[in-house]
């Protein structure tokens, strides 16, 4: 008898715990398509380290971008290789803002105009087409950052192959790519 009634009490919990959040109006609903997309995406790129920059970059002859960050900051840059391309992407800060953005060129002067700092200081966004070399953007994050993501396109595609994360020249599975703002503190388990 004791054995039915606490078979009976756990039942009655469980119908009681779905009236609850039914009549509360907290339904449980499947995840929508961009729910799981961002997911899955978050799930594939999750062991990219972007500590140092990545020497595979500066030895390509093919468009590429390089994402890398160092003691004096977050860069990402552009080769064009050989021949024109076209470069597009935003850069994006999220739980904090940009708190300084340069040009690579030199890092004394103001970004090119191609290179935009938006008005609410948690985005970068670039347009352009190039055959240099190299050309690139260094920045610093707010203490309070959490994640800077990097949404790319070389000549229109999002290509991840393309992408070089790091000293350890890894390339993202997927773009956009969602990396720690402060890699150390992620690594020191703070």
């Amino acid at each position: 008898m004791l054995r039915t009634l606490k078979y009976l009490g756990v039942a009655a919990a469980m119908s009681l715990g779905q009236w609850l959040l039914t009549g509360a109006g907290a339904q449980y609903r499947e995840p929508d398509a961009e729910s799981k997309a961002a997911t899955r995406k978050g799930l594939k790129n999750q062991n990219l380290d972007p500590e140092g920059e990545p020497a595979a970059f500066l030895k390509s002859t093919s468009p590429r971008f390089a994402a890398w960050r160092d003691r004096d900051g977050w860069h990402l840059r552009t080769t064009a290789g050989r021949g024109t391309h076209h470069f597009k992407g935003r850069i994006r800060v999220e739980g904090g803002s940009i708190a300084q953005v340069s040009s690579f060129r030199g890092e004394r002067i103001a970004p090119a105009a191609h290179w935009k700092l938006q008005k609410n200081k948690q985005e970068v966004t670039f347009d352009f087409r190039s055959g240099e070399r190299l050309d690139g953007v260094r920045f610093r994050v707010s203490p309070n950052a959490l994640r800077v993501v990097f949404a790319l396109q070389l000549d229109g595609l999002e290509q991840p192959s393309v992408v070089v994360i790091g000293q350890k020249n890894q390339h993202p599975e997927v773009l956009p790519v969602s990396l720690p703002a402060q890699p150390r503190q992620v690594k020191a388990g703070r």
